[in-house]
């Protein structure tokens, strides 16, 4: 049996018809199934709602479909469906107001540290109230987490440590690779403007509040450039998993340079030959990259030398 019908009552007056209709099952039962057509504003899981709603309100006796208080059961059907036409209005709503509440913060935090930053001078530039920073992160803390891990994985995917090189690559291209993709993550474009502040800030002054950033995001990236010194030093990973104090000084030593040209650039600009631009990476990439094979060279000599130091 089929009914159509025509409401105002729906949103932008779109038509809606629904069938009834008597599809057999193995055991023999005819359950009642409702089949919904609108233009727009429903989202597909409401019609589970409806028709767990139409179920309770309508039985089959003798072949024929009987309404158990049909007005009550269109007005139940009708009031999902407003209900339905509101609900992305108010996902877009709160997913605004997350958005506004992490660029503000990656301002604020940017600019003052994690901890002369205030979740108060953070709602107030994203024009919201502090409830906010509750409901989507919890606390301060959880809001820095997220900004610094969501910043630093936007930096990533833009600039990624292999930046695209084949898998036939040599150590030596690997390492000019994560040196450039280090830098143009510090000083290049396309990212927010206070991600290399913000990186800058927790170097200067260490928040404590990420533990778990350091674990997702940070030791992957340390984890890959530690491989490369080793295929360049000819050095094994020990079996305890953890790396040689050489791999490790020579990792944290590379990432120094490249962190140097970011944090002491004021200094840099004032103490530079007119002759040099701080802001040329290639040139910044190619010198640590140079430097840094020199120093590794020399340190795998002394290896195979037995030399210590």
């Amino acid at each position: 049996k089929d009914t159509s019908r025509k409401s105002s009552f729906f949103p932008m007056n779109f038509d809606t018809s629904f069938k009834l209709s008597n599809d057999t099952t193995p055991e023999g039962a005819a359950p009642l199934r409702i089949h919904f057509n609108c233009k727009e504003h429903l989202a597909g899981k409401f019609f589970a709602i409806v028709i767990d709603k139409a179920r309770q309100n309508v039985e089959k006796s003798s072949g024929t479909v009987v309404w158990n208080g049909g007005f009550k059961l269109l007005f139940s059907i009708l009031d999902h469906f407003l209900r339905a036409s509101k609900m992305p209005q108010s996902s877009k709503k709160k997913d605004d107001t997350k958005a506004r509440l992490m660029a503000a913060a990656g301002e604020v935090f940017a600019q003052q540290g994690y901890r002369a930053s205030t979740v108060r001078q953070i709602c107030q530039r994203a024009r919201t109230n502090i409830g906010a920073v509750n409901y989507h992160f919890r606390d301060k803390k959880g809001l820095y987490a997220a900004i610094f891990g969501q910043s630093l994985q936007l930096a990533v995917a833009k600039y990624p440590p292999d930046l695209g090189l084949s898998g036939q690559a040599t150590p030596e291209e690997k390492l000019h690779a994560y040196i450039r993709s280090l830098l143009l993550r510090l000083m290049g474009e396309g990212l927010p403007a206070w991600h290399g502040k913000l990186l800058a800030k927790e170097i200067a002054e260490p928040s404590g509040a990420l533990g778990e950033v350091v674990e997702s995001s940070i030791r992957p990236l340390y984890t890959y450039l530690a491989g490369i010194v080793r295929e360049l030093t000819g050095e094994e990973k020990p079996a305890g998993g953890e790396d040689s104090d050489t791999t490790f000084l020579t990792s944290l030593s590379i990432v120094a340079q490249c962190l140097h040209h970011h944090i002491a650039r004021h200094l840099i600009d004032s103490l530079r030959p007119r002759s040099f631009d701080p802001a040329r990476i290639d040139q910044i990439a190619d010198h640590i990259t140079r430097f840094s094979l020199g120093g590794i060279r020399e340190l795998a000599a002394r290896a195979q030398s037995g030399q210590t130091g």
